[in-house]
Formats: C-alpha cells, sequence, structure tokens
C-alpha cells in the first residue's frame, strides 16, 4: 500500500470515528486521561498542521518549522496547544483538522519518491528512518490509537445511553 493510501486512510478512520459525536459529548473530558474528543481533536489538528509545514519544509516551498520544533521539543506541547484552542467549538475544530489534513494530503501526493523513500531525510526522526516510515508510525499509528480511545468513550455513551432507556 502506498504512503497517501495509509494516511487517507488514518484520515478517514478519524472521520468515521467522530462522526455523530454530539458538541456536549465532544467535551467529555475522560476520553483520554483528562483529554476529551474535542481535545484529541485539537491535538490531532496540530499535528496535522505540523506535517504540512515538515513537508512545505522539505520541499522548499516553507521555512517555518517552528510548530514541528516546539512539538517535538517542548514537553508542555500538547497541553498548551489545548489550552490555547479551548475557546473553538468542536465544529471549527474539526473543520481546521480537515484543511490541515488536506493542506498535508496536497503536499504528500506532489513530494518526490526519492526523497521520500531517503533514509535520513528526516534527521532527527534517525538515519534509518526515511518519511514513508515518520508518516506510518507517526501519524497513521497515532490516529488509530486515538480512535480506539474515542471508540470505547463512543461504547460508554451507547452503553450508558442504553441502560438508562431501559431503566425508564
Amino acid at each position: 500500500m502506498h504512503i497517501n493510501d495509509i494516511f487517507e486512510n488514518g484520515h478517514n478512520r478519524v472521520m468515521n470515528t467522530i462522526e455523530g459525536i454530539s458538541n456536549q459529548q465532544a467535551e467529555n473530558p475522560t476520553v483520554c486521561g483528562v483529554w476529551s474528543v474535542k481535545d484529541i481533536m485539537i491535538h490531532l489538528m496540530v499535528i496535522e498542521q505540523a506535517l504540512g509545514d515538515l513537508l512545505a519544509s522539505l520541499q522548499g516551498k516553507a521555512k517555518d518549522t517552528l510548530l514541528l520544533h516546539d512539538m517535538i521539543y517542548d514537553p508542555n506541547f500538547n497541553d498548551r496547544k489545548v489550552r490555547e484552542n479551548q475557546y473553538k467549538s468542536f465544529p471549527m475544530i474539526v473543520k481546521e483538522y480537515e484543511l490541515a489534513h488536506e493542506r498535508a494530503a496536497r503536499l504528500l501526493r506532489t513530494f518526490p519518491d526519492d526523497l521520500r523513500l531517503m533514509a535520513g531525510v528526516i534527521g532527527w526522526y534517525g538515519d534509518l528512518y526515511d518519511l514513508d516510515d515518520f508518516i506510518a508510525y507517526t501519524y497513521y499509528g497515532h490516529k488509530i490509537e486515538h480512535c480506539a480511545q474515542i471508540a470505547i468513550f463512543i461504547g460508554d455513551i451507547a452503553r450508558t445511553d442504553l441502560f438508562e432507556a431501559q431503566s425508564a
């Protein structure tokens, strides 16, 4: 399977997983530690933006990879980004995630195969790894992990709704 397909599969999994989640359900802070579905989507939105920055930088289309730098080296990055984006509605965050994904996917589709498959192209990620490895492990795997957490949460909601309906 081509990395573009893997990248799209991860995105589709996210979108299918959050489909039908209400704004109220998205705010429940017990999905992943103290994070809500909304918080997870902020996190995924920001790392999708960082991937777009990385791809643009590697293609010489942008120089600013500060977001990616902070993501890697700032231990408070995730919590800070979640706090900074709390004022946004859940649908707004989902839309920003989709826009970030579209940008990263567009850049990935035009990325030269020889550079994409070159070991060490992302020096800080490791000399033995190429961009495909980074995307498969860091992006696809990461999305699948958070989707599983959300799915468990959704299952808990469904069981609660079912119990409440039977109790009425």
